[in-house]
């Protein structure tokens, strides 16, 4: 699998996935977790209008990301600080399905 599309996947494996969540933090006890789970997607990984990105993606699945990326851009200001506070939330749910729904949409 190419290198972008194993990172893309892996980390929206990671924001499917409360388990992996709450192992990621046993795992790493140093990280901020709900910030790491931000920064892995908007900071480290999702960069659409890089060559690559382009070349690794169809155009059907730059727009399956890119509704993806939206959907948690508009509630990722309204997280809670925590991980146990993100399991909590409502919010936190929506992100977590919308992730699941995108990997099944692209088919991994």
């Amino acid at each position: 699998m190419n290198k972008i599309r194993k990172a893309i996947k892996d980390v929206l494996d990671l924001l499917a996935s409360k388990e992996e969540q709450t192992k990621y933090e046993q795992n790493v006890p140093i990280a901020n977790v709900s910030a790491e789970l931000i920064c892995m997607w908007f900071d480290d990984t999702y960069h659409p209008d890089s060559k690559q990105h382009r070349e690794a993606f169809s155009a059907k699945e730059q727009q399956m990301l890119s509704e993806f990326n939206d959907f948690y851009d508009s509630r990722v200001a309204r997280l809670p600080k925590t991980l146990e506070a993100m399991h909590k939330n409502p919010l936190w749910d929506e992100i977590v399905k919308k992730a699941r729904a995108t990997i099944a949409t692209i088919d991994w």
